[in-house]
């Protein structure tokens, strides 16, 4: 199982388009108000965010926001051939191996809506060196601030920072706060919740 393999690019591409298969369309129709030409449009037009795949199964799974439900939704997808075959409500990824962070839930909302916001929210953190205390930006996000607030909030969101500060070099013992905001304005600091592993 891997999150944003190679094969997900085939999907953002346009190399194959989204197609129904009759599994795929029994359960839009039975588990969400959205037009299946529109979740293909959707799919098609790189309107979702990959949640990762399953190459053993050749399946990629792909988080796309309804506006028409007021809620995201998973489509499973054939890597070979890029049908559709099954669309799940959120409550059904949670049996998943992997998380759907509140900061996925924006990303797919906000590509769907197609909004453009005047400019993205930098994520900062800052961290504990011998030098004395530094902030570094590791992570960009579309959403708005209000919104990215609100989920900063959540224990996935932080864990979603502390790895990319990890990636960054950034060692989680190191990290003390973090704060949302614009190139101008940073944002208040907030702590990070410890949940050390």
């Amino acid at each position: 199982m891997s999150r944003n393999s190679k094969c997900d690019t085939q999907a953002t591409t346009g190399s194959w388009h989204a197609h129904f298969t009759a599994l795929g369309r029994w359960h839009a129709s039975q588990r969400c108000q959205l037009k299946r030409a529109q979740i293909a449009r959707l799919l098609d037009k790189g309107k979702f965010v990959s949640l990762g795949t399953e190459p053993e199964f050749h399946r990629s799974h792909c988080l796309f926001y309804s506006a028409v439900d007021g809620a995201v939704f998973v489509a499973v997808r054939d890597l070979l051939t890029g049908g559709v075959v099954s669309v799940w409500p959120l409550a059904y990824q949670d049996n998943q191996p992997w998380p759907i962070s509140e900061v996925d839930v924006l990303k797919a909302r906000a590509l769907a809506s197609g909004r453009q916001e005047p400019s993205t929210t930098q994520c900062r953190v800052h961290y504990s060196t011998s030098g004395g205390q530094r902030t570094r930006t590791v992570m960009k996000l579309c959403g708005k601030l209000d919104e990215l607030v609100k989920a900063a909030q959540d224990a996935a969101f932080q864990e979603d920072l502390v790895r990319a500060a990890e990636r960054q070099g950034i060692p989680r013992s190191d990290l003390f706060a973090f704060s949302l905001g614009h190139r101008a304005t940073p944002g208040e600091r907030q702590d990070i919740k410890r949940t050390d592993s």
